[in-house]
């Protein structure tokens, strides 16, 4: 999975204290999650999510977290 690859990428930084990663929230059309402390690569690979993308609630969490970086996993 791509997204996890590339949250890896980013969980290094943070160790590495380039970046800071300050939530890790998950979201499609059937709600949306704020994980717990920070979850490692690991766990972010074992995530099962369910249901579809939403834009309309991508839209209102980019607005409400403005600097977030989107990692996308999409259905094959």
């Amino acid at each position: 999975m791509a997204s996890a690859s590339t949250y890896n990428d980013l969980y290094q930084q943070h160790q590495n204290r380039d970046v800071q990663i300050k939530e890790v929230v998950i979201f499609g059309d059937l709600g949306q999650e704020v994980l717990s402390g920070l979850p490692t690569p690991d766990t972010v690979r074992s995530l099962n999510t369910y249901g579809r993308s939403n834009q309309e609630r991508q839209k209102q969490l980019q607005t409400s977290y403005p600097q977030a970086k989107l990692l996308s996993c999409q259905s094959l």
